[in-house]
């Protein structure tokens, strides 16, 4: 349990209901003692979330993220399942706190660029994987996504240029100026 209590982890991945109630119970005996329990907060918010206890996840990852300022897992985390939400405001904050408290983490990067992404926000998602791949050019993966939004950022471009001209070419079809 001291693991739990001191690290902040991404996932737990429980094979039972019962083994997160546990685990949950212990966590909380653990925060109640214990003032300074950020990696404990973290941790039960990860379990809450894994078993669909969204409200009890967010309040529990607030207090981490207040309980460890230095540590963007807790911010990582709560931007993760506020994007699973479909709250994607919410979830590029919390995102953006945990840039601001380790921006040369390349995974970091590209998993907010996901989020800006479905949130239309291509230009900035395109930085993150520019970032991203200056941080660590050796990962493919990154430099194939940040291709294909280009493509996709210059077809869109090229349709609003094309529906532009087709639009004053229509106007002018029927007498307009």
């Amino acid at each position: 349990m001291k693991t739990y209590t001191n690290t902040p982890f991404a996932a737990l991945m429980f094979d039972e209901l019962e083994d997160y109630e546990v685990f949950i119970e212990e966590l909380t005996e653990f925060i109640n003692l214990n003032n300074s329990a950020g990696a404990a907060f973290n941790n039960r918010a990860v379990a809450n979330w894994e078993i669909g206890k969204v409200e009890d996840a967010l309040r529990d990852f607030d207090s981490a993220i207040a309980n460890l300022p230095n540590n963007h897992l807790p911010s990582q985390n709560k931007g993760m399942m506020l994007h699973k939400l479909g709250r994607l405001k919410e979830a590029i904050e919390s995102l953006n706190l945990a840039v601001e408290i380790r921006e040369d983490l390349a995974t970091l990067r590209r998993t907010r660029a996901h989020i800006l992404i479905d949130a239309g926000m291509l230009e900035e998602a395109l930085k993150d994987f520019e970032i991203a791949i200056k941080i660590d050019p050796s990962f493919q993966n990154t430099k194939i996504e940040r291709d294909n939004l280009i493509g996709r950022i210059r077809s869109m471009s090229s349709n609003i240029q094309i529906s532009g001209k087709s639009f004053i070419n229509t106007k002018t079809l029927q007498g307009g100026h």
